[in-house]
């Protein structure tokens, strides 16, 4: 999972959008007073995409075992 997540956020969007979250947070720069509001639509389009890869990779690997038998 550590290294899905570390997948998730090299992705220029995903930088993207937490370099925002994080901006969010100073309260003299935004209009949320201090809500990262963002990461309501971050995190779980992280999620998905974790899980997507997720059953990707149990696929590759049933696919794999019906090959190499």
């Amino acid at each position: 999972m550590p290294l899905s997540l570390f997948y998730q956020l090299s992705r220029p969007a995903n930088i993207y959008f937490l370099i925002l979250s994080i901006l969010q947070t100073v309260p003299s720069i935004t209009v949320t007073e201090g809500a990262p509001t963002i990461l309501t639509g971050l995190i779980p389009m992280i999620i998905i995409s974790m899980f997507k890869d997720l059953l990707e990779d149990l696929k590759r690997r049933a696919d794999d075992e019906v090959e190499n038998t």
